[in-house]
């Protein structure tokens, strides 16, 4: 009987320790989230770069790259405030060669529709039958934040 008792008190301190050690691990895990919401998993970059990437390089028509500006404004529309998420966009020779020059979607616009009146303005200046080569720079956190058009 004694064996008995001291094998349940065994068994309770057992049980005790494994739920101390799962609460613990569980308070870890929660704090280690919580740290970890300024850096953006591989899954939100390829999201947001994916589209705007496949616009970067030589010899890319204008109508290719109104339809870049369009997922610009869809995307601002989406993420307004949150600048990380908006890209500013350079415009070197837009409809003539060297004459049609913007600076276009400063995500340091005063609001939203700001930014997204600039891209349309981007917009409009690139002709359709045109080629463009267009570069692209990468912020920090590993977005997209820089797309220059040059004719």
């Amino acid at each position: 009987m004694e064996n008995a008792s001291k094998a349940l008190i065994i068994a309770g301190a057992i049980l005790l320790s494994i739920l101390i050690i799962a609460l613990g691990i569980f308070i870890f895990n929660q704090a280690k989230g919580a740290i970890n919401t300024n850096t953006l998993d591989s899954t939100t970059l390829s999201t947001f770069n994916s589209p705007i990437e496949s616009y970067e390089g030589e010899a890319k028509l204008g109508s290719n790259l109104r339809s870049l500006m369009g997922t610009l404004i869809t995307n601002a529309a989406s993420n307004e405030g949150a600048a990380e998420y908006l890209p500013s966009v350079t415009l070197d020779g837009g409809a003539g060669g060297g004459n049609g020059q913007a600076n276009g979607g400063d995500p340091a616009a005063s609001n939203g529709q700001e930014y997204i009146n600039q891209l349309k303005d981007v917009r409009a200046l690139l002709v359709n039958s045109h080629n463009y080569s267009v570069d692209l720079g990468y912020g920090d956190s590993g977005l997209v934040n820089q797309i220059t058009i040059t004719y």
